[in-house]
C-alpha cells in the first residue's frame, strides 16, 4: 500500500520536548539582528542590495534584500560559533539552496538585482550548465571537515545536487530530505509530494535531540522539514543551552528566536570557522579526496542500502516516484 507521509509544503511540526512552564530566554533588542548570543556593541549589518520583492512568495519568507555584517563582527561571531559547537554533543547542519550558489546552482530566494548570489535562470543555468557536474565549494566541505573532527553529528540537507557527498561528507549522517539527482531510491520530491518515511523519521529524531543547529543559506520560510531549526530554537530559548546559528545574506522568520545571528558568504564563514577551530591542515577534504568521491554518486548509496538493514525504504521505485511527485502518478 501506498504510504503518504508529510507533505513537503506543510507547515513544520512542533517538535519542542521542553515543559511548557520553563521560561523563556528574554528577548533583547540585538536579538533581531545578531542573535541572543550577540555582543551589544556589535553594529547592525549594512544592506548590500535592496529589494521590495519577497524572497519565496507564498511562504513565509521576507523581503530579498541581503545584508553583510562587518569583517570584524564576522571574526568575532565566528569565535562564538566555535566556542558553541565545541561545548555541543548533537551537532546538526540544515542546509539550503543559498549553500550551493557558489558552485553555480541557482535559488530561488535571490530576487534582488544586482543579488549577491545566483538566482536561478540567470545566464549559465539549465541546459548550458551541467548541475550534476558541478564541484562541492568551501562550505561543503568544511561542513565534512567539521563532522570528521566530531563536531557536526548530523546533516539534514535540502538540496539535491550530491555537493554534500562530493565534499566526502558520509552517507550514513546525511538526511536528503527532499530528494536527491542521484538516488533512485529518493527521487526529488515535489512541492505538493510526501517526504520518505525513513527520512522523515531520522530528520523528525535528530530535531528533537539537536543542541545546536546550523542553518545555512535556507530562507526558512515555513516548509515541513524547518521543523529542525525550529525545535532547536525553542529549546535553548527555554533552557539557556546550545541554540539556533543562522548564516545567510537575507532575513528569515526565525532571526529573533537565533542564538547567533550571521550576515556574510557561507563559503567565507566556514572557511574562518575551520581556521579557528584549526581543521585546516588535517580535516579539510582535499582536491583528491574531492575527486575521488565524485566519480561513482551509486557507491555513495551502497553503504546505506543494505539488506540486513531494515530501517530504510523498502518502497519500489514506481512507489518512490509516486510519493514523492504525485502529478507524474495520473
Amino acid at each position: 500500500a501506498r504510504h503518504v507521509t508529510l507533505s513537503r509544503s506543510m507547515p513544520p511540526p512542533n517538535l519542542n520536548t521542553s515543559t511548557p512552564d520553563e521560561p523563556l530566554r528574554p528577548h533583547v533588542p540585538e536579538a533581531g539582528w545578531h542573535g541572543f548570543l550577540a555582543d551589544p556593541v556589535w553594529p547592525a549589518p549594512s544592506c548590500a542590495v535592496h529589494s521590495d520583492d519577497l524572497a519565496r512568495p507564498g511562504y513565509q519568507s521576507r523581503t530579498a534584500s541581503e545584508f553583510l555584517d562587518a569583517d570584524e563582527v564576522v571574526d568575532a561571531k565566528v569565535r562564538v560559533l566555535a566556542e558553541l559547537l565545541a561545548s555541543s554533543r548533537a551537532n546538526v547542519a540544515y542546509t539550503g539552496a543559498g549553500l550551493s550558489t557558489s558552485a553555480g546552482i541557482g535559488d530561488y530566494a535571490s530576487r534582488a538585482k544586482g543579488t549577491l548570489a545566483r538566482r536561478w535562470g540567470q545566464e549559465g543555468q539549465g541546459r548550458s550548465l551541467n548541475l550534476r557536474a558541478c564541484k562541492p565549494t568551501t562550505a561543503h566541505r568544511a561542513l565534512a571537515a567539521l563532522e570528521r573532527a566530531g563536531l557536526l553529528h548530523y546533516w539534514v540537507q535540502q538540496n539535491h545536487d550530491g555537493l554534500a557527498q562530493k565534499a566526502t561528507y558520509p552517507q550514513a549522517k546525511l538526511c536528503e530530505i527532499h530528494g536527491s539527482w542521484f538516488d533512485p531510491r529518493n527521487p526529488v520530491v515535489k512541492m505538493n509530494g510526501s517526504l520518505r518515511p525513513d527520512l522523515y523519521k531520522a530528520m523528525h529524531e535528530w530535531g528533537a535531540r539537536a543542541e545546536v543547529v546550523l542553518a545555512l543559506g535556507t530562507s526558512l520560510a515555513g516548509l515541513a522539514a524547518d521543523s529542525v531549526p525550529e525545535a532547536c530554537a525553542q529549546r535553548a530559548m527555554r533552557t539557556g543551552r546550545g541554540g539556533l546559528v543562522i548564516v545567510s545574506l537575507q532575513r528569515t522568520r526565525l532571526d529573533d528566536q537565533a542564538a547567533l545571528r550571521i550576515y556574510a558568504r557561507l563559503d567565507d564563514v566556514l572557511a574562518k570557522l575551520v581556521v579557528r577551530l584549526g581543521l585546516m591542515a588535517r580535516q579539510m577534504p582535499s582536491e583528491v579526496e574531492v575527486a575521488r568521491a565524485s566519480r561513482d554518486p551509486a557507491a555513495w548509496y551502497a553503504t546505506v542500502y543494505r539488506e540486513d538493514d531494515r530501517t530504510w525504504t523498502r518502497e519500489t521505485r514506481a512507489e518512490c516516484r509516486a510519493r514523492a511527485q504525485p502529478q507524474l502518478d495520473r
